[in-house]
């Protein structure tokens, strides 16, 4: 039974939803029935696809998980949240119908925090993998918040629901259909029997109401005046009257006024041009109980050359209801598809090479300004927006894809009406029908701003990089976990070492013992926890920077470096790089050395002149002591010396006056 409902689900409408939700959300997602077999997917990360669904170990640790992991839901879960065996986050939801689970939809390949990476390292030992491509891999698995997931959530049970109906009313339609064209073949054979009841219903008229009342359909002649003459069980039933009250009355007097013309005129008519007449009709019996049916008419002329009419109803109320509530799931359907940005189509190649879009979302109108109707029989009013560079390689695409029956997807230019050119991608799954023609399940999208960020993207990818190679400053581009990205050449020029020896998770600056031996891993902390600017010098040995990394180099030198390391911030303010600028100091280092050596010298040099003066002052200070001393001497001697002076003086004076006396007598 669950083999019979699955194979109910229309995969092909399914995956259309589903890879729409997987490029609108970025959330992968897929199918898998109880034992673990893949039904549909979209989206697969390439840990998954590439690594783990690949080794025998690991692709057995997903079935595990699959099967019994997924199905530990607590009471009251609408979905199952588990951590697969292989580390990644997943979500299970049920599908269920028929109170029967017969299936699972999963999103997941995830994380809800940065993934440990040792764990991942040992697994890929562990395995076999190729660990820089595994790690690659896991680098490209996203983490998600719980809000993110919970809104996911809310789409995914809404696609559950809808599956699940989807595929009871198919399951219900398939039954209705099946039980009507068994009772088809009942029809002509009861048509033939009541003929030729009719026919010999003198001789055995007891016969003719075995079969007529063993007829499930109800079952009626009328004259041609649409007098009831016969009527079996069934019509009795369904008319809610006995059979004396049918007998010999029109069918028109036991029903609403507003359905009598209907009835009348199509007897007329049948009576008339003796053509079958079969139509789906209003009938409103005992009780007001309003019924849709089904009512085939046939004329019959007997030998005498008058007219009858052999009618038979069937009761189609359920398939009708059925069918309302299909197009009711219709509706849903374009609800859902309403609130994807893209349009949902169905593209129909047909064997003469004519083509028409059956089905497409009302997204198809704002993306192309064609509504859905205007494309439902002729494609080539869209065809004809296809910009004139882009029309070969587009049909190009579609043969291939008829050609090899595999997914189609291309990127081409629109020239709408306005005079405005987008860009459109879109991507679908054919699907080979009984008669030939092919039908894509696709889904369409407009991705003009996408072409222009990406063309803005590259132009600015390719400035910066110009930027990085050509700048004369040595620079160096980390991750957040401090794994060394790229480096330019300057950077390859001061340390001596090449691009592939240290880039891709060959170098993390937190595993360099000179890094930690420096102090440096203090500053890089600022720029990696705090997100902070930071600027350093460092005497830095490249030889042990080397030799404790294994990163190869041909200057194992000791060199001064000016360094300025900043953050670089996604739009959330979550750190995603780091670029770290050197700037080579030595010479200066080393002339400032020079400089203070000189300094010192100098300083030496007047200290000791500058004792040797303080010296040569002590002893002029004592000689001008002993020249002080000495002139009171000479003063005091002069002073005597005037003294005695005086005294000769007046001596002399004396001596001269005395002499003169005698002389002055002898003249």
């Amino acid at each position: 039974m669950k083999n019979k409902i699955i194979g109910l689900i229309d995969f092909e409408r399914v995956n259309v939803l589903l890879e729409s939700f997987n490029k609108t959300t970025g959330f992968v997602t897929a199918i898998l029935d109880l034992d673990g077999n893949v039904l549909s997917k979209s989206g697969w990360q390439t840990i998954c696809t590439e690594f783990h669904r690949i080794n025998p170990k690991t692709a057995e640790q997903c079935k595990t998980s699959d099967t019994v992991l997924a199905t530990k839901m607590a009471f009251g879960e609408k979905y199952h949240f588990y951590k697969c065996l292989n580390g990644l986050i997943d979500v299970a939801i049920p599908i269920v119908i028929k109170n029967e689970h017969i299936a699972n939809l999963f999103t997941g390949q995830f994380f809800f925090e940065k993934p440990d990476y040792s764990f991942f390292i040992n697994q890929a030992k562990k395995y076999g993998f190729n660990e820089k491509n595994y790690i690659d891999a896991l680098e490209k698995v996203p983490v998600k918040t719980e809000e993110d997931v919970k809104t996911a959530m809310e789409f995914l049970l809404n696609m559950t629901e809808l599956i699940a109906d989807l595929s009871l009313q198919q399951l219900d339609q398939i039954q209705l259909n099946n039980a009507f064209h068994e009772n088809q073949l009942k029809l002509k054979e009861q048509n033939y029997e009541l003929q030729k009841a009719i026919e010999n219903a003198e001789k055995s008229e007891n016969y003719l109401n075995n079969i007529l009342n063993n007829m499930g359909d109800s079952v009626f002649v009328t004259d041609d005046q649409s007098r009831i003459l016969i009527a079996n069980d069934a019509f009795c039933n369904i008319m809610g009257l006995p059979r004396e009250q049918i007998i010999g009355k029109t069918l028109a007097e036991k029903v609403l006024p507003e359905e009598i013309d209907t009835f009348l005129k199509i007897d007329r008519q049948v009576l008339s041009d003796g053509i079958e007449n079969i139509n789906v009709e209003t009938l409103t019996v005992a009780q007001g109980r309003t019924l849709t049916i089904s009512t085939r008419k046939t004329r019959y002329i007997d030998q005498t050359g008058r007219k009858y009419i052999i009618g038979v109803i069937r009761d189609i109320t359920e398939q009708t209801l059925a069918e309302e509530q299909r197009a009711k799931l219709y509706t849903r359907f374009e609800r859902i598809s309403a609130n994807v940005p893209g349009a949902i189509f169905e593209f129909c190649l047909n064997p003469d090479g004519s083509t028409s879009i059956p089905f497409a979302s009302g997204a198809i109108n704002k993306i192309y300004g064609v509504s859905p109707n205007e494309a439902k029989t002729d494609a080539t009013k869209i065809f004809e927006l296809i910009h004139p560079d882009d029309r070969e390689n587009f049909f190009n695409s579609i043969s291939e894809s008829a050609e090899k029956l595999s997914k189609w997807h291309n990127e081409h230019r629109i020239n709408l009406s306005s005079g405005n050119t987008i860009w459109v991608e879109g991507t679908s799954t054919p699907q080979k029908l009984a008669d030939g023609s092919i039908i894509w399940y696709g889904y369409i999208d407009d991705i003009t701003e996408r072409k222009k960020a990406e063309i803005e993207l590259i132009e600015s990818k390719s400035f910066f990089e110009q930027l990085f190679i050509q700048s004369n400053t040595s620079t160096q581009l980390l991750d957040s976990e401090g794994w060394c990205v790229k480096i330019n050449p300057k950077l390859s020029e001061l340390f001596g070492v090449l691009p592939e020896h240290i880039e891709g998770r060959k170098y993390n600056i937190f595993q360099d013992d000179e890094i930690i031996r420096t102090g440096v891993v203090n500053h890089l902390k600022k720029v990696f926890e705090k997100k902070e600017t930071v600027q350093w010098d460092v005497n830095f040995d490249i030889q042990h920077a080397s030799e404790s990394t294994g990163v190869q180099v041909s200057k194992p030198e000791r060199k001064w470096f000016h360094n300025t390391s900043y953050p670089i911030l996604n739009a959330t303010g979550e750190l995603i790089f780091v670029i770290i600028q050197h700037e080579d100091i030595t010479d200066r280092k080393l002339a400032e050395q020079e400089v203070i050596k000189l300094n010192r010298n100098l300083e030496k040099r007047v200290e000791k002149r500058t004792i040797e003066l303080t010296n040569s002052q002590a002893a002029l200070l004592n000689l001008l002591e002993d020249l002080n001393e000495k002139s009171g001497q000479l003063q005091q001697s002069t002073e005597k010396l005037e003294a005695k002076n005086k005294e000769l003086e007046t001596f002399t004076y004396s001596v001269s006056h005395d002499l003169k006396a005698p002389l002055r007598g002898i003249d």
